[in-house]
């Protein structure tokens, strides 16, 4: 998870983002959010997790990386992959036990 940390505040779990210079969301954000939630999930010390931004200036997200949609390095693989990914994290998301913020 090279992109995303977990830090414990009283029960909940701080999932941040950093991926620099604005939490640009490509497949290896989408797989390590994915990854992170799926380990706070596992542990029933948590009752919730809330998403935030580890970056030093005042942004959250930029929504998805349109790179991942239009790079010349894109193909059928990897895009799928994107798209797999991004809404298998959606539906976990939507399905978890936590509260979420």
């Amino acid at each position: 998870m090279g992109l995303v940390s977990i830090a414990r505040r009283d029960g909940f779990a701080v999932i941040s983002m950093k991926h620099p210079p604005v939490n640009a969301m490509n497949l290896e954000l989408w797989s390590d959010l994915l990854e992170a939630l799926e380990e706070v999930e596992g542990d029933e010390s948590f009752r919730g997790a809330i998403f935030a931004s580890g970056l030093k200036q005042n942004v959250y997200t930029a929504g998805i990386d349109l790179r991942e949609l239009t790079r010349e390095k894109t193909n059928e693989k990897r895009l799928t992959k994107f798209w797999v990914t991004l809404t298998t994290f959606l539906a976990k998301v939507y399905r978890s036990r936590l509260f979420t913020i």
